[in-house]
């Protein structure tokens, strides 16, 4: 396992450009790891631009264990670090001239790896918050952990004023400060969302006074774009903020975005409600929050992509009508072997789309269960479960956890081939099919609809 400090928490930031220039970090590896010989050096996510990780840059370490990274930078930037089964984030300035060092076998945090030099630091400074204390993580009285947060993060500030101040420029200093305000918000926020009861409380509108306060004042309004502790709070809270309005689940995140997030970002966000909502085939409402949306952004073009996508989306729902033919597809099975949708022609097949993440679905097994146990001398009906799971290991691991019964095949993803051709946009999703392959129901019961399912096979069986 990596020991990786922090390595989670940080993307690229950036502020004013400074202008092109090249910073150097020199080091030396004690105990070099026996077949490694590169540092992996990589740029992670640019939250403002919206851009997905950079491909790792490559860095030989000679066999003194020696290297040397040199990078042209125009502003402030956090990298990711790593040499075999080590990995840490950097802080890097244009202009920065720093040495570092570290013994891969150290075992001692603190000891592992050195920086000596200007504009270039390790970002331990910010785990003061975060790592400090582990009382935190167990208090059940939020009021005084609030009070601990907020006396770490002014020890973190402290540590900027002091020790970082003399490496760093002031810009740099300025701006990490404003990450720990984040951060400060982004603790307490993962506290009060570790344990699943408190979540339940926020959702159902029982969760104390202060709590509710405290979410509703998280700072997304006057955020800026370059601050990755507002990228986390955006990330991991605004769900809960969604969680305190009384609407429709579509509008009120659309409306929720649009009040407490900055304009680039409400509209990013707004598009995919109304995307979203267009995929399941809402055109009312998305028609409603579409004008809404060119309101209050006339200059903004969306017009032509949502016409584009509801016209593909009403072509693939006349596909999925009820006495269409359902689309055909050849997925792999447990085994590895190709099978046919057109295998189970003359049969009555309850396809059921569904992955072992997903709670619900693993939460209609036992009653799917208790239906197979019905038709189990019909060899006329056949169970059918596509999985979505990405990784085949899991997929088979929930099969076996759940001791799922029937046939089943994996479909790697929802924006692969088959959840696509038949709108699978959540899970879990129920198609009943008939004997001559046509659509019977695109949106069948559940199997704890035990009653109005079983009829409904019943009723096709007959057919």
């Amino acid at each position: 396992m990596k020991k990786n400090i922090f390595l989670t928490f940080f993307v690229l930031i950036s502020f004013a450009s400074l202008g092109q220039q090249k910073s150097v970090i020199t080091g030396k590896i004690t105990n070099p790891q026996a077949g490694i010989s590169e540092i992996k050096f990589k740029y992670l996510y640019d939250f403002r631009n919206f851009r997905k990780n950079a491909d790792a840059k490559i860095y030989k370490v000679d066999e003194k264990g020696n290297f040397k990274i040199e990078e042209n930078l125009s502003e402030l930037v956090f990298v990711q670090f790593e040499y075999g089964d080590w990995g840490n984030t950097l802080l890097l300035e244009p202009g920065a001239n720093a040495t570092m060092s570290f013994d891969s076998k150290s075992k001692d945090k603190d000891k592992l790896y050195k920086i000596n030099g200007r504009g270039a630091v390790g970002c331990q400074f910010l785990e003061a918050i975060f790592y400090s204390d582990t009382t935190i993580s167990k208090s059940k009285d939020f009021s005084k952990a609030f009070t601990k947060i907020d006396e770490l993060g002014k020890q973190a500030q402290e540590g900027l004023n002091t020790k970082y101040s003399k490496v760093l420029s002031s810009a740099a200093i300025t701006h990490l400060k404003e990450e720990l305000y984040y951060f400060t918000y982004l603790t307490k926020l993962q506290l009060i969302t570790k344990d699943r009861e408190n979540i339940n409380q926020i959702y159902s509108g029982k969760a104390p006074e202060y709590v509710v306060e405290f979410i509703k004042d998280l700072p997304f309004k006057d955020a800026k774009l370059n601050n990755f502790g507002f990228y986390l709070l955006y990330n991991n809270g605004l769900h809960l903020r969604f969680a305190l309005e009384q609407e429709d689940y579509n509008v009120r995140q659309y409306n929720v975005i649009n009040k407490v997030l900055p304009p680039v970002l409400a509209e990013k966000e707004s598009v995919s409600v109304i995307n979203r909502l267009i995929e399941n085939g809402d055109f009312l409402i998305a028609d409603k929050l579409i004008k809404d949306l060119s309101q209050r952004f006339p200059a903004s073009d969306n017009q032509k992509s949502f016409d584009e996508k509801i016209a593909e989306t009403k072509k693939l729902l006349f596909n999925l009508a009820p006495g269409k033919n359902a689309p055909a597809f050849i997925l792999k099975n447990l085994n590895g072997k190709e099978v046919s949708l057109s295998d189970f022609k003359d049969k009555v097949i309850y396809l059921d789309f569904w992955a072992s993440w997903c709670g619900p679905c693993r939460g209609e097994m036992p009653y799917a269960k208790r239906i197979k146990e019905k038709y189990k001398d019909n060899k006329d009906v056949v169970f059918l479960y596509v999985s979505i799971d990405e990784k085949e290991d899991a997929w088979k691991k929930g099969i076996e956890e759940n001791k799922i019964e029937g046939v089943h095949l994996i479909s790697n993803g929802f924006f692969s081939d088959v959840p696509k051709k038949y709108m699978v946009n959540g899970i879990p999703r129920y198609y009943l099919i008939g004997k001559g392959g046509e659509i019977i129901s695109n949106e069948a019961p559940r199997p704890s609809s035990e009653e109005q399912l079983t009829t409904m096979i019943d009723k096709a069986l007959k057919n």
